[in-house]
């Protein structure tokens, strides 16, 4: 089933509990915080609707750098609120780049999952929930055709350990899959039905793959990569998509 983001970066927003009640109301069972606010946790309280938790850039340093900073941030937004809030995975870190304008944190988000995973561990709900972090496609050194495609080498270094704690944690990669900033930059030579999944007939073929939608390509654009790697089977989540509204 589909999710939808709740974003809080606005004015005028409605109260938590309005927005819980507006998800439940229209059957939409998934929903991504991208910080833990207090407010919304209270108003997820035996509501149903799954969890994707994410954690404050800012705060990545301090989990990273200290166990018990881990212990009491799970302690805090996890712990207090599980399990009358079905929280399915905790986000560590949103689309990171060890090469770009973030990338002063880079170096905290696999220490920060550790921590995090430890103190999810010592609860015995490493199986129930799952940590992880978010990443965008600019890590992709190539995306077409999907069965080309393979992380670049500068962010190598950085999202292969990372992968590899994912394959021991049995934890999937979570990723965000915006089609519309590929075809905006890319206008000439992605069409607007590709890319808005209002094709009728296959637009790409890759092999014996046969692709109506950029959604999906770029999906197993991701999939393609972290098999190149070699480092072993990893599940990918889509945590985010996109699309202009005008």
């Amino acid at each position: 089933g589909s999710g939808v983001c709740y974003g809080m970066m606005g004015d005028n927003l409605p109260p938590a509990n309005e927005v819980v009640s507006l998800y439940k109301s229209n059957d939409i069972m998934r929903m991504r915080i991208y910080n833990p606010d207090q407010a919304a946790l209270q108003a997820l309280g035996n509501s149903g609707i799954e969890l994707i938790l994410g954690v404050l850039h800012q705060d990545l340093q301090g989990l990273a750098t200290n166990a018990s900073t881990a212990q009491q941030w799970v302690q805090s937004n996890v712990l207090n609120f599980w399990p009358s809030v079905k929280i399915k995975h905790v986000v560590v870190g949103n689309e990171i780049n060890p090469v770009g304008s973030s990338s002063e944190f880079a170096q905290y988000v696999l220490p920060a999952i550790q921590n995090i995973y430890q103190a999810i561990r010592a609860q015995g709900l490493q199986d129930l929930i799952k940590v992880t972090t978010a990443i965008d496609m600019t890590l992709l050194g190539n995306s077409y055709p999907p069965s080309q495609s393979y992380f670049r080498t500068d962010v190598r270094s950085y999202l292969d350990p990372i992968i590899g704690y994912l394959v021991y944690a049995n934890a999937p990669l979570l990723a965000n899959v915006l089609p519309y900033f590929s075809y905006s930059n890319n206008p000439i030579d992605i069409s607007l039905s590709y890319a808005l999944f209002n094709s009728t007939n296959v637009v790409v073929w890759d092999g014996q793959y046969g692709y109506q939608n950029l959604f999906d390509a770029m999906l197993d654009a991701v999939h393609v990569a972290i098999d190149n790697t070699g480092i072993g089977y990893v599940e990918v989540v889509v945590s985010e998509r996109g699309w202009p509204n005008s």
